[in-house]
């Protein structure tokens, strides 16, 4: 098999050097740039740690200047290791610098570049780097989301988690254990490591979950079990917390973990202030050119501000969705709860009196009956 991969490799490169052999092409315009056409690695096949990857561009009747490679690896395929490459006949070949990690899952696309100008990505195909595991060295998968002891609001839920086995499973065996009616047992047949699944849980109802790898049918130790929570509704006696939790600050590491949705990229369309919260009365935290691009990771419930990456690595900030190019829908992402502003402060008051020693005004709290001079004073 591997042999055969590597003879299709050749005969793809031989193929588009010898289309660059005859007379050159002209650059395609930045404004007629197209989606290259991903080649290999296949979608959910099994590769070695140095693949080669390859594509090929749709227009014939030019060469764009150079290509832009997109790489990322799971759970989230956010962290970009690609780069650029010059083209190569009719189309593209590129190999990661350094051997990448075996057992994961990569995300890969490819879009070209003329006069400076990047045009639109390919369709993105996903890859494994192998080797396959066999049934005796099966291990439990590590949960990444959502965490033991998560609350959330919403009934559609990303369950993620990675294998660090050094190889590739099959498949998983995904449980899920509720009070409600979003229980029940599933067979995963990829290894990407995550699933979608819709919940039908009662309001303030419990749920655990755990995963499993699996060879054929052999099912390999499970997961540590994960427990989260559902805030929403009303039983009867019993009211539900309207409200989550104070959530913990979200801070971006070197590889951001989302909570939610994949991130979305926004533009400011004009200069505006970014808050410690979703409100004018939260403390004001950064301002924001026009023109700068940010990753949203999630909005209120009302979808009136957007929680943003700051571009200076020093946190989220929160920022009205009035300020953002229009065009984009943020329906996907997940509601951020934070909790309310703190209130401001009363001026403690005191009163004026004149100390009879030092023959100056002293500023007393609380101010005594029949003060001299008086007047309202804050120490």
């Amino acid at each position: 098999m591997k042999n055969m991969r590597l003879i299709l490799i050749l005969e793809f490169s031989l193929i588009i050097i010898l289309a660059g052999c005859g007379a050159k092409k002209a650059s395609c315009s930045p404004e007629s740039l197209k989606a290259p056409e991903l080649a290999s690695p296949d979608n959910k096949s099994v590769e070695g740690i140095s693949p080669a990857l390859t594509w090929s561009y749709p227009d014939a009747t030019c060469a764009p200047e150079k290509y832009r490679v997109y790489l990322a690896i799971d759970p989230y395929f956010r962290e970009d290791m690609g780069g650029k490459t010059t083209p190569l006949g009719a189309g593209g070949l590129w190999t990661p610098g350094k051997p990448l990690e075996a057992g994961r899952a990569y995300r890969w696309s490819v879009s070209a570049i003329s006069g400076g100008k990047e045009g639109p990505k390919s369709f993105e195909k996903t890859f494994y780097t192998g080797p396959s595991c066999k049934t005796d060295e099966l291990i439990a998968p590590t949960l990444v989301e959502p965490g033991n002891g998560d609350s959330f609001y919403t009934d559609t839920r990303y369950f993620r988690w990675i294998y660090t086995g050094g190889c590739i499973p099959e498949g998983y065996k995904f449980q899920l254990v509720s009070g409600g009616y979003g229980g029940g047992e599933k067979i995963i047949d990829n290894a990407e490591g995550r699933e979608v699944v819709k919940l039908y849980l009662l309001p303030c109802d419990r749920a655990k979950w755990h995963v499993a790898a699996m060879v054929g049918k052999t099912v390999g130790p499970f997961s540590d079990t994960f427990e989260f929570i559902q805030y929403s509704g009303i039983l009867p006696g019993k009211v539900c917390r309207d409200s989550p939790p104070a959530p913990t600050a979200y801070v971006p590491s070197p590889t951001p973990i989302e909570v939610g949705s994949t991130l979305i990229s926004a533009r400011f369309a004009e200069t505006g202030n970014c808050r410690s919260g979703p409100g004018t009365l939260y403390s004001l935290l950064a301002i924001m050119d026009a023109g700068t691009t940010v990753k949203v990771s999630g909005r209120n419930a009302e979808g009136t501000w957007l929680q943003v990456e700051r571009p200076d690595g020093a946190g989220n900030c929160w920022a009205a969705d009035s300020l953002f190019e229009p065009g984009t829908d943020y329906g996907s992402l997940p509601v951020v709860y934070v909790a309310p502003p703190a209130p401001t402060a009363t001026p403690v008051q005191g009163c004026y009196v004149m100390n009879q020693i030092t023959q100056n005004l002293e500023c007393v709290v609380p101010c005594p009956a029949n003060a001299q001079p008086g007047g309202t004073c804050s120490p």
